[in-house]
């Protein structure tokens, strides 16, 4: 299996470190494209996730960390602040000085050098909120992630400029990286997702995404670990939103049944139930309730379920979507039985 190294940044599809812009889009805000990430889908809630124009063109994913401070992969580094800005929500703010972290190494052996880091310093204050760093301890093998990115979906398809999420499970830990691997029903990274982050059950964020394997299809990713190097991003980011917990998630996860139709007529017996759950940082789990009562729960989708039957008559049909935080969407319809 071949490595691909990504030299520019990427997400939802951990991508290659090839440094060929995919796009140039206009100044402003990226061209969209209404499609999956690998494994992922389009995502509306994370504005602190940015894109790093260099020359003109689309490189790179980066998170605002404070209001002049951008986080993102050494590798997408391959010119000077001049030629450097950070596009975040909706507009581009130019680079005023870049630093990489002093022991990344490009040419390390199939592009997993350590510290694989680098800061970008603006020279205005950008308008969104950023987002605190933090040096969970805790990170396991097995612990939900969320990665976010501007990358492509697929190896062959020019579709980066969108912002997608996906989610994942660390299926390594090393002392400055993270690794996950393909999953049923998982999401990973493609060409430009690097520099995007990495973000804990919690909304923590504890890495930044580095490289991947040919093609993007296989799933098999890395990240660099951020707890490490605290030190030096805090001694370069003053304005860094202060470490520790990220803020509280109350955002609720957003629940739609897309089968039956609400008002539907259906048949007596056993029905089926296809309903989509997403979160801001990831989903726990789906129900489905039938006239009151939990009838299946599902804890990844996707989320389409079975009651075993259903009598004559009107029934109510509910699905209930859970994130990590306790939080709680639902979405209900009604249907008769004949």
């Amino acid at each position: 299996m071949k490595r691909r190294l990504w030299v520019v940044a990427v997400l939802v599809s951990l991508g290659c470190g090839c440094g060929e812009a995919l796009l140039a889009p206009v100044e402003g805000t990226p061209a969209a494209v209404d499609s999956q990430i690998v494994g992922g889908a389009v995502d509306p809630q994370h504005p602190f996730v940015g894109w790093l124009r260099v020359s003109g063109r689309f490189r790179c994913t980066a998170t605002l960390i404070g209001k002049k401070t951008a986080l993102t992969a050494a590798r997408c580094i391959t010119a000077s602040a001049s030629e450097t800005s950070l596009v975040v929500g909706g507009r581009s703010f130019p680079a005023e000085t870049i630093t990489v972290h002093p022991r990344w190494d490009s040419e390390a052996a199939d592009g997993e050098g350590e510290a694989d880091l680098a800061i970008v310093q603006l020279k205005r204050t950008a308008t969104v909120q950023p987002r605190p760093l933090s040096s969970t301890p805790s990170l396991a093998v097995g612990d939900a992630i969320t990665l976010l990115g501007y990358g492509t979906t697929g190896d062959e398809v020019e579709n980066s400029g969108t912002r997608r999420l996906a989610t994942n499970r660390v299926s390594g830990l090393g002392l400055t990286k993270l690794y996950w691997a393909p999953e049923t029903s998982s999401g990973s990274t493609c060409q430009g997702d690097s520099g995007g982050p990495i973000l804990a059950a919690d909304g923590a964020l504890v890495g930044v995404i580095s490289g991947g394997v040919v093609p993007c299809e296989f799933g098999f990713g890395w990240a660099t670990r951020l707890a490490p190097y605290l030190d030096w991003i805090r001694s370069l980011a003053s304005d860094a939103v202060a470490e520790g917990t990220a803020p509280a998630d109350t955002q609720k996860p957003r629940v739609r049944i897309g089968s039956p139709k609400s008002h539907a007529t259906v048949a007596v017996g056993p029905i089926s139930v296809r309903a989509t759950v997403s979160d801001d940082v990831a989903v726990a789990r789906g129900e489905l309730w039938v006239d009151g009562e939990l009838v299946q729960t599902l804890a990844s989708g996707p989320f389409d379920f079975t009651a075993s039957s259903l009598g004559t008559g009107a029934h109510q049909l509910r699905v209930y979507g859970f994130d990590a935080a306790g939080n709680r969407g639902q979405y209900t319809i009604q249907v008769v039985a004949r």
